[in-house]
């Protein structure tokens, strides 16, 4: 065979096998050609794989290749040029660029806008944080029907975005976080549905203009802490449907006057106020909104989960307004708004933090607020100066809100300290405004302060007042439409609380007593002079006396005041306006002050129940200092038993500061019952003791009834009188102290004189160890009491004659009168001759008549009967 023989033999065997080949290729259709075509590339930022960088793989990929990207991090960018191209992650693989310039001028970390159908998913997404400029995936102008799914979005300004040219986008079951936009529309998508956005500025938004998309419904999206949700910018959103078909862990929306929802849907109460409009209703759903709210948009209605639901109803769950450390909750800076529904609580840092803040100024009116139906609390400590709803004024301008309507809330600001107001309405130079209405709350702590206007109803609350004041009303008060219709049916508490206000008319234009009718207190207390009450009506004693000017009276309607008094204005009475039995002051002996201190001369205390709650340090029941023509009367004295120092039922002494001197003293008409010293009269300076009077008085079961003792180390002298009185059921019935120590006392300095005492016409009964204790000086003067046939006398004592019957038995007039008396006389036999005691028929002459003034000079009489 030749060689051109040869070359045609081959020619034609190839020719042959190529024919074999086609056929066969076409014998098995187009699948080897598809497999041919769809090329998986594998990358790893640790080798072994035919790429370690994800855009190299890109750059030399075909289309409709996949490009599968293993586990790591991968400090670099992605732009797609080619269209049909499939990069997943087959891992945990992270795309992480970290300086600003890897992303070029279009600073986008993956982009997909050169190329259509390209399929991104699973990846980690890292941003450069918020304050970039950074796209974290950009489909758009070529980059149409782009794929997006199951990846994580994190710290980048924008998450996801569908640019212009990227229609038919599928964006789902992304997760998508801390970012300023988390789904960006400028294009309409097929789909957006079950991805998750969280703690972004803005969830899903879309933009109008040249950007506005077409109606779709997003599903399945899951939003969670966002100042937006959804920012609707192209109008296009059906909002009511979208809170439907989506989840939302708390969501704000802003409703027009035609019903519908506008603006978007929020995670936030700022951005919706601030998308709202003249008429808008916007409306928060439960959760906690740590924020501060500023409203300077006229005719919005701000409504919580319970803008229906008085304080007191049951209630849904709540909104919950947490704003920062000392800031306000919501601050009002324009006309007919209202606030409703809320769970507010502030944390106070200084003074002047307020939980709503109607605020004003010379160019803005802000009256027509209406505040209903919130919770209002506080913590922090700072003392006076926090404010559930504050409301300045002005200079009396535009700046001074009016129409102010506070209903239906409750305010307890006693977390951030006592003396903080549940309502402060003040203006400022003198201004003025109208129609104040508070009705149906319920402020703990101090209600607060409404000056300066010129109508007011606060009717149908529940006040539970603390430390200063209730309502307080100031001097350029107008008068008018302020009667006793005005502040009606409230009902007014200060449990366990001193020192409380309830309402003060410093100016006194109220009608106290129309508002003593027409109100419930738990307790109340007024100052009175001629004209009835004036000044206020008080829930505590202390300011009460106070606020007395010489020759008032401080009359105290039943109840109980657990509160010491101190009375240093003189000519006042203190007196119970029921009886003592229903009008308790209550003191707590372990803080060593007195239940009832007088320091001021003319002074009654009548008619109270005073008693003793424990604790182990000296104190009385009434103590009356260094003053003159003091009276204590009618009172209910009862007292503890002591663990420490000696308890007193009543303290006269003739120490006060820098004076000295206690004059005409009288204790009558009170049952003293269970202290160490029933009365104690005591010196403690220079001045001593006069004209004191202790009379028609019950005092028992103590260890002494009557107590005498000097503590000057001078010898001093009383003049008191003790008559008239039953003293039983005590260790000693009257006791005068000489220097050293004796029963249930410290160790007096001064050995007292008798001069100037007398214990006459006194039932001294049933004392255990002693009647009568004399150990001071003299001779004491104790004629014409009873003993019950047991008496029992130590020390100079001049007990004859003795009543042979109770005083309350006596049929006379006056001591002086009776002629029921006797002699006590002690007859010892010798056991041998029995002893006979002839009495003769009870004298005619009584005995004064017998003893002049009872002027007694000896223990053996001799009675004239021979009539």
């Amino acid at each position: 065979m030749t060689g051109a023989s040869r070359r045609k033999r081959a020619q034609a065997v190839l020719f042959s096998a190529i024919m074999v080949l086609s056929m066969v290729a076409v014998g098995v259709g187009g699948l080897a050609g598809s497999a041919a075509g769809q090329s998986i590339i594998t990358v790893d930022d640790d080798g072994g794989e035919d790429y370690e960088s994800i855009q190299n793989a890109i750059d030399n990929a075909s289309s409709d290749d996949i490009i599968e990207v293993s586990t790591g991090t991968y400090n670099e960018t992605l732009r797609v040029p080619t269209s049909n191209l499939t990069i997943r992650s087959v891992g945990d693989a992270v795309i992480a660029p970290t300086e600003p310039n890897q992303m070029g001028p279009r600073n986008r970390i993956v982009d997909l806008s050169d190329a259509s159908e390209t399929t991104f998913s699973g990846f980690t997404v890292q941003g450069l944080g918020s304050e970039s400029d950074d796209s974290a995936i950009y489909t758009g102008n070529l980059g149409s029907n782009a794929v997006i799914t199951d990846n994580k979005v994190i710290g980048a300004k924008a998450g996801i975005i569908a640019g212009t040219g990227g229609e038919g986008a599928v964006i789902e079951r992304n997760e998508i976080s801390n970012t300023v936009e988390g789904i960006t529309l400028l294009s309409n998508p097929d789909l957006v549905n079950n991805n998750t956005i969280s703690e972004s500025e803005s969830g899903l938004k879309t933009y109008g203009g040249d950007y506005e998309i077409e109606r779709f419904e997003p599903s399945g999206n899951e939003f969670v802490n966002n100042n937006i949700h959804v920012d609707d910018g192209s109008g296009n959103f059906d909002l009511e449907q979208l809170l439907v078909n989506n989840n939302f862990d708390r969501t704000v929306t802003v409703q027009g006057d035609n019903g519908n929802l506008h603006a978007g849907i929020f995670g936030n109460i700022q951005p919706a106020v601030n998308a709202s409009g003249d008429g808008d209703l916007i409306s928060v759903s439960s959760g906690t909104y740590n924020e501060s709210v500023t409203i300077d948009t006229e005719n919005i209605t701000l409504q919580g989960p319970n803008a229906g639901t008085q304080y007191d109803m049951p209630r849904e769950d709540e909104a919950k307004i947490r704003p920062a450390e000392g800031n306000d909750a919501f601050q009002i800076g324009a006309d007919n708004v209202e606030v409703s529904g809320f769970d507010i609580q502030i944390t106070a840092s200084s003074v002047g933090t307020n939980a709503v803040y109607v605020t004003s100024n010379d160019d803005t009116v802000s009256g027509n607020a209406t505040i209903r139906n919130n919770i209002v609390t506080a913590t922090g400590d700072v003392n006076e100066g926090i404010n559930g709803v504050f409301v300045p004024g002005a200079d009396g301008g535009p700046g001074t809100p009016n129409n102010i309507l506070i209903e239906g809330n409750e305010f307890d600001l006693t977390g951030a300290g006592d003396g903080n107001s549940g309502v402060n309405i003040v203006s400022f130079n003198g201004g003025e405004r109208d129609e104040i209405r508070l009705s149906s709350n319920k402020i703990v702590s101090d209600p607060g302060q409404i000056k300066d206007a010129s109508s007011l109803t606060v009717s149908e609350n529940v006040f539970e007042i603390g430390d200063p004041a209730g309502l307080e009303y100031g001097t350029s008060l107008d008068v008018g439409g302020i009667d006793e219709s005005t502040i009606k049916n409230n009902e007014f508490n200060a449990p366990n609380t001193s020192g409380v206000t309830y309402v003060s008319d410093t100016d006194e234009s109220l009608n106290l007593s129309g508002i003593l009718g027409t109100n419930t207190f738990d307790r109340a207390v007024t100052v009175n002079d001629d004209g009835g009450p004036k000044t206020g009506i008080f829930g505590s004693i202390q300011p009460a006396v106070d606020a007395a000017s010489d020759g008032d009276t401080v009359s105290v309607r039943p109840g109980t005041h657990n509160e010491s008094v101190t009375i240093d204005t003189p000519n006042v009475t203190l007196e119970s306006a029921g009886s003592a039995a229903e009008t308790t002051i209550a003191f707590d002996a372990e803080n060593r002050n007195p239940a009832v201190e007088i320091e001021a001369s003319n002074v009654t205390v009548d008619g109270f129940t005073v008693e003793r709650t424990g604790g182990a340090g000296f104190s009385q029941a009434v103590a009356v200092r260094a003053t003159d023509e003091v009276t204590v009367a009618n009172n209910t004295l009862t007292g503890s038993e002591s663990t420490g120092e000696p308890t007193q039922g009543v303290l006269i002494t003739d120490n006060s500061g820098d004076q000295a001197g206690n004059t005409d003293t009288t204790v009558t008409g009170n049952d003293i019952d269970g202290f160490d010293h029933g009365v104690a009269i005591s010196t403690q300076a220079e001045g001593g003791i006069d004209d004191a009077q202790v009379e028609s008085n019950t005092i028992r079961n103590g260890v002494i009834g009557v107590k005498f003792s000097d503590y000057t180390n001078s010898d001093q002298s009383v003049g008191a009188q003790v008559s008239n009185n039953t003293l039983a059921n005590n260790t000693h019935g009257v006791y005068i102290f000489d220097d050293t120590e004796g029963p249930a006392t410290t160790n007096p300095e001064g050995v007292l004189s008798a001069d100037g005492i007398g214990i006459v016409g006194n039932d001294i009964v049933n004392n255990s160890e002693t009647s009568i204790t004399h150990l001071g000086d003299g001779e004491l003067e104790a004629p014409l009491n009873y003993f019950d046939g047991s008496v029992s006398i130590s020390g100079d004592v001049l007990f004859d004659p003795v009543l042979t019957t109770s005083t309350e038995n006596v049929e006379a007039d006056s001591i002086a009168e009776t002629t029921e008396y006797g002699s006590v006389l002690e007859l010892e036999s010798d056991g041998e001759r029995a002893l006979a005691v002839g009495f003769p028929a009870p004298p005619e002459e009584t005995a004064g008549e017998i003893f002049t003034d009872l002027d007694v000079t000896g223990d053996a009489f001799v009675y004239d009967n021979a009539n």
